[in-house]
């Protein structure tokens, strides 16, 4: 008669326990949490301590675990426990720990052209192809495709069989690598009967991910069209199962782990977002927003599409993998038309922000409507989404890093950097019937300017202006304008408001634009030398209205001779 031990025998008691919610101690349900450990800290001590705080496992006997392997970036695990997560990071060793977030495939509300709710017009664009508007054709001129640089893809896979997408998976491929972390069939609601089964190939017929990587790096994504950075490699992490709706945060992280030891330039997350109560505020406050924070800070851009609810939720874009300055949130901006009387505008169905501590989200905004993508049967469709507009975002983003030299010669910096780069360039996008400027909650500081991202001398060291709401003003702002240029240049300020919008109206579904009164105290002119660097500090007056509670914002330009101009988003919440 084969014999157990004792220990394992606990350990097979722990996790059927916690299988069903149970524990010896009050009977409370066991929630999943991401435990971040410090540096050289085993694993197996810190889950032997969380089961005794259970009083589920006798001493010395480690709990059942799943580790997080995100190589030098993020030591962490997986746990399930009904102690709180409170009680986890009082433990020697935790850093931190957060309850596991469920997360979903995000959908736009609409899909076809001539659809009121997309905001779409009639008529196809003809005159001005996308790329000429945002500045993209430019830097192909300049022989620049995005070389050298890789494009990881964390979503339901790609169809690489496609020619436009190399044909094959492999080293000698454009998709050069990438893996399924779960499967054809897993059920995150019901991993007993349907569990994960990895496989080596994130192969998808179906996938948004396959239209995400015709749009950053395809080779004919519509006509004669080619994606932003054609000739980047592309990685494939599958983390939803093929006819899949739902995923959970922990396999994310991995999927971006591993992306990162792969050796990503840029992650895109073009569609996955979160229902929970647990959404965060700030940073800090979700794993997944931890992690993509690290990994900006190591070098790797980080690009998340901002969400299809519209008017739904004011707090629609508080997407956890989006917290902080860094990681860049994408509008969708309608482009569809062939008058050129008529100008950029956002999608009907693009998400408001902000983060719900007020942070200003999201970013900036790319084309993301009737998006030409070649379907699986090798037809055509024309998808709109913000699903469509963060990978156009993600390919400025390689091209960026090929113009550096790409992984082995770029600074571990440049994807802050690109990230300041994509803000301040931001084009104006014209909302509403009186051709008002959209607010900041809605569209960031507007259309990407792919060029001036790349070509600008000058560069700015900034955080958005979130102003917060009247009892948490936040007056008093600095930034620093870093002159590349190899002459003096002279630098002015200016002040532009955007349309501001009552949050009734917005909750209501038909948000109004209004005017707002602000007094904004600039800067004086400067003359900064080349190669130098000056801060400088501007303060915000709350706005004096006559509405009710409103949200209200704009841009502060700095325009330098001869130097082109960039800008600094603002907002906050006035009542």
């Amino acid at each position: 008669m084969v014999r157990l031990s004792s220990e394992f025998l606990a350990t097979l008691l722990l996790g059927t326990r916690l299988a069903r919610g149970e524990n010896r101690n009050g009977g409370k349900t066991a929630t999943k949490y991401i435990v971040m450990t410090e540096k050289g800290v085993n694993p197996e001590t810190v889950t032997e301590t969380i089961a005794r705080h259970a009083d589920l496992l006798p001493l010395g006997v480690p709990g059942r675990y799943e580790p997080i392997d995100c190589g030098d970036i993020f030591r962490g695990l997986v746990v399930k426990s009904p102690i709180t997560a409170q009680e986890i990071k009082a433990i020697d060793g935790v850093v931190h720990a957060w309850p596991a977030q469920p997360l979903y495939r995000d959908t736009a509300s609409c899909c076809t052209s001539g659809d009121a709710a997309c905001n779409c017009y009639s008529e196809r664009r003809e005159k001005k192809p996308t790329h000429d508007l945002t500045g993209v054709t430019k830097i192909h001129k300049n022989s620049n495709y995005g070389l050298g640089t890789k494009i990881a893809i964390i979503d339901s896979g790609i169809d690489y069989t496609r020619l436009d997408l190399g044909g094959c998976f492999g080293p000698q491929c454009k998709v050069v690598g990438g893996r399924d972390l779960v499967g054809q069939s897993w059920d995150p609601e019901n991993e007993h009967e349907k569990p994960k089964v990895p496989g080596a190939e994130p192969l998808s017929f179906f996938s948004l991910g396959t239209q995400a990587a015709s749009i950053a790096a395809g080779r004919h994504i519509w006509m004669h069209d080619i994606g932003v950075a054609p000739s980047a490699d592309l990685l494939a992490y599958k983390v939803f199962a093929e006819n899949g709706t739902t995923t959970s945060e922990e396999v994310v992280i991995q999927a971006f782990c591993d992306a990162y030891k792969d050796g990503a330039s840029v992650i895109l997350s073009p569609n996955i977002a979160s229902t929970s109560k647990l959404e965060p505020s700030h940073l800090g406050e979700s794993a997944w927003g931890t992690v993509a924070n690290l990994l900006t800070y190591n070098g790797v851009a980080v690009v998340l599409g901002a969400g299809d609810k519209g008017t739904k939720s004011f707090f629609a874009n508080s997407r956890s993998g989006a917290e902080g300055f860094g990681i860049l949130s994408v509008a969708a901006i309608n482009m569809t038309w062939n008058d050129d009387k008529l100008k950029p505008r956002p999608a009907a169905f693009t998400s408001w922000g902000s983060m719900k501590d007020l942070l200003l989200k999201p970013d900036i905004g790319a084309p993301g409507v009737d998006i030409g993508i070649e379907q699986y049967d090798r037809g055509f469709s024309l998808p709109s989404g913000t699903a469509m507009a963060a990978p156009y975002v993600a390919g400025i983003a390689a091209l960026y890093h090929s113009q550096l030299g790409g992984k082995h010669l770029a600074p571990s910096s440049w994807a802050m950097d690109f990230a300041a780069r994509v803000i301040s360039s931001g084009q104006n996008v014209h909302w509403g019937p009186d051709d008002a400027l959209a607010p900041p909650f809605l569209v960031g500081t507007g259309l990407v300017d792919a060029y001036k991202v790349l070509t600008s001398k000058t560069l700015l060291a900034f955080e958005p202006f979130a102003l917060l709401d009247e009892e948490h003003f936040q007056p008093n702002w600095t930034f620093t304008i870093i002159n590349q240029n190899p002459e003096k240049v002279k630098y002015r300020f200016s002040h532009e408001a955007h349309a501001g919008v009552e949050l009734h109206a917005l909750e209501s579904g038909e948000p109004r634009p209004i005017d707002d009164k602000l007094n904004v105290h600039l800067p004086s002119s400067k003359h900064i030398k080349g190669g130098e660097k000056a801060q400088f500090t501007i303060t915000f007056e709350p706005p004096k209205h006559d509405h009710g509670k409103f949200l209200y914002g704009g841009k502060i330009w700095i325009k330098g001779d001869e130097a082109g101009e960039l800008c600094i988003p603002y907002g906050g919440v006035s009542h």
